[in-house]
């Protein structure tokens, strides 16, 4: 079997840059170890209820913003629908009495943060100006900036470089229930405010400060849409494959790869979307200097996570209208969850849209935690966990549950737990080394890997190369594929979807 291009992992990335390389000309084959391609994004189901679990909410999402663009351009669009239409979405923050709205859209944050925090006011509009700022300065996030005119964005960042997110609000802001709240986005890429560099921080909150929206049906619409796109596309999808290898001539170039069956899939071209160990792992001993694949190695990790999933009796309106926030009290300390009580830990709490307003609403609990709370059973597979095991999940979730009710009880309807993910979880299924939640950690302490590699035709995507969650992979991808099918073609074609 011969294709110009293989891509390596049916996550996020690996699906945009299938979809670019093919709309690019290329005969694209993507390769994916599980059963179904996208097994995060997609979600499951539990006796009749959905439940997302990559896919919560997302910014940007509107036809002509950034996020929004990217899925036209990928051809994804006209099989999503956005609910609530085009609104923003309204989370709420609690911790320990102090509750607070948090609204997405500058003007109605800017609104809300001066009003309970009257005299941080000036503070407040010094982050919320530097985030725009930084989100519109990046070549990435606003597609209309020409790549001929790139002063702005190179001073905009060289403002903050080796700042963090903590360093920046305790320089602006003085109430510690604000920072922490302005902290609280950490949860969803998995770096807390001492170690996050500010920059990276606004390029993750940016999007959503701009408009936060769902889709209806969720990750498992969102994966539906990429299905239908690669068969519009013609790309071959193979699933249930892992590769063994990735195969490379004398020279040093990339000639394909070779498949856990024995199967060989020749091409010239190789797109890697997996976790950056798993690259080392494959690629010929003489691909890499030993320095490179050292320095791959000991990328540190993301934390791990609980992940709880009940199901209520009904659609709850709290959650209708927003997710839910539980802080930890002063700033957002992930670097050790198994230090913290669990009932100290953070949580992010959702509510699946489902396509199906009658059906009982699938609620997602996430709680920071990490691979050691589960070195008992660390040697265990999905098919061979021990009653011991599922005893701990049992009583994880109790204890999840019961702090997610002290801090909302307007959730105290009849919650069913249905089920439980564990670090063990992440690491089986979501194929994370570690059961780290978004891969690799991004940090003014960590460097992260470029999509170009030294073996010629190899090329990174993913969380780990331009940072987490949906437009953090989207972005990955087309950065891969610019190197491929050439920069400014890749970013010309994309700006016409503007």
């Amino acid at each position: 079997m011969n294709h110009d291009v293989a891509v390596i992992g049916a996550g996020v990335s690996g699906l945009a840059a299938a979809l670019v390389l093919a709309r690019h000309g290329r005969s694209v084959v993507l390769v994916e170890a599980g059963p179904r391609l996208a097994p995060v994004l997609r979600g499951f189901k539990r006796k009749g209820v959905y439940f997302d679990t990559g896919f919560h909410y997302a910014g940007c999402l509107s036809p002509h913003q950034t996020l929004g663009v990217y899925f036209r351009a990928l051809g994804l669009s006209g099989q999503i629908e956005l609910s609530p239409p085009l609104t923003s979405l309204t989370d709420t923050y609690r911790h320990e009495g102090f509750h607070c709205d948090f609204p997405y859209g500058y003007d109605a944050l800017r609104q809300a943060l001066t009003s309970r925090f009257p005299e941080d006011a000036a503070g407040v509009w010094l982050y919320l100006d530097a985030v725009k700022a930084l989100f519109e300065n990046n070549l990435h996030c606003n597609l209309a900036l020409d790549t001929r005119t790139t002063s702005a964005h190179i001073a905009e960042r060289t403002l903050f470089t080796g700042r963090t997110l903590g360093q920046m609000l305790d320089l602006w802001l003085t109430a510690p229930d604000l920072k922490a709240m302005l902290g609280m986005h950490s949860l969803l890429y998995g770096t807390d405010a001492a170690q996050i560099s500010f920059p990276d921080h606004a390029c993750f909150v940016g999007s959503y400060y701009q408009s936060s929206n769902r889709i209806l049906g969720g990750g498992r619409s969102l994966t539906q849409a990429f299905e239908a796109a690669l068969r519009a596309a013609s790309v071959t999808v193979l699933t249930g494959r892992g590769v063994a290898a990735i195969l490379a001539s004398e020279s040093g170039e990339v000639t394909g790869l070779r498949l856990e069956d024995g199967e060989i899939l020749a091409c010239r071209q190789c797109v890697a979307s997996i976790h950056p160990r798993q690259v080392v792992a494959l690629a010929p001993e003489s691909a890499f200097r030993p320095a490179y694949r050292q320095r791959l190695a000991s990328l540190e990790e993301t934390f791990s996570a609980y992940a709880l999933f009940a199901a209520a009796t009904r659609s709850i309106p709290l959650l209708e209208r927003g997710n839910l926030h539980l802080g930890p009290g002063k700033g957002f300390r992930l670097a050790r969850p198994a230090e913290t009580a669990l009932e100290r830990r953070p949580l992010f709490i959702a509510q699946s849209v489902d396509v199906d307003p009658e059906r009982r609403a699938g609620i997602a609990i996430l709680c920071p935690a990490a691979l050691s709370e589960t070195a008992d059973w660390i040697a265990s597979t999905p098919k061979t966990r021990p009653a011991a095991y599922r005893s701990f999940k049992v009583e994880v979730g109790r204890r999840l549950l019961a702090a997610t009710l002290a801090a909302y009880p307007e959730l105290d309807d009849g919650l069913e737990v249905m089920d439980l993910a564990t670090p063990l979880t992440f690491r089986d299924y979501a194929h994370s080394p570690l059961g780290s939640l978004y891969g690799t950690r991004h940090g003014v302490d960590c460097l992260a890997p470029l999509p170009v590699t030294r073996l010629k035709g190899l090329y990174l995507a993913g969380q780990a190369v331009a940072g987490p969650g949906v437009l953090g992979a989207v972005i990955s991808a087309y950065a891969a594929c610019g190197l491929i099918c050439g920069k400014e073609q890749v970013r010309e074609e994309l700006r016409k979807w503007l």
